[in-house]
């Protein structure tokens, strides 16, 4: 016997649950997985067709890539603490995950040409700051893993 789906209606309440999800840095998928609330596909279709859900969204987004910029920083700081080159390689790439995922939802704020906090690229100045005689020799590191490029 085939489950019936729920039937959601886009509400103004409903509208800023989604929202303060998406802010706290929930997607449609994660959010539409969640009990009580519509599918990933409903909340596209919302997004792409009614402009109170659209403008919503797009805020609570801006809200999110602010969150990601703040996890940059974190792991930016946390660099000066990774003293093997494993760790700064995971590091590195959860930074470029968050930088990637700023520049998703503030393209405005955290695109490439904008010298903000972010472009300046923290974690590069960071690896040209600690020259690789100053990082312990890692066997097996890649060698790339200390490089500028």
């Amino acid at each position: 016997m085939a489950r019936k789906k729920a039937v959601y209606t886009c509400t103004p309440e409903l509208t800023r649950r989604i929202a303060e999800l998406i802010g706290q840095g929930k997607t449609f998928d994660d959010v539409g997985i969640i009990p009580g609330f519509p599918g990933a596909a409903q909340l596209c279709q919302w997004y792409q067709a009614i402009d109170a859900f659209t403008a919503a969204i797009d805020a609570a987004k801006l809200v999110r890539a602010d969150a990601f910029h703040k996890q940059m920083i974190q792991c930016a700081d946390d660099m000066q603490m990774a003293l093997d080159a494993g760790k700064v390689n995971r590091l590195n790439a959860r930074f470029k995950m968050l930088q990637y995922l700023a520049r998703i939802d503030n393209p405005a704020e955290f695109n490439d040409t904008k010298q903000a906090d972010t472009d300046r690229n923290v974690f590069r100045e960071w690896l040209k700051a600690h020259s690789k005689e100053e990082s312990p020799k890692v066997e097996g590191a890649p060698k790339r893993a200390m490089t500028d490029e």
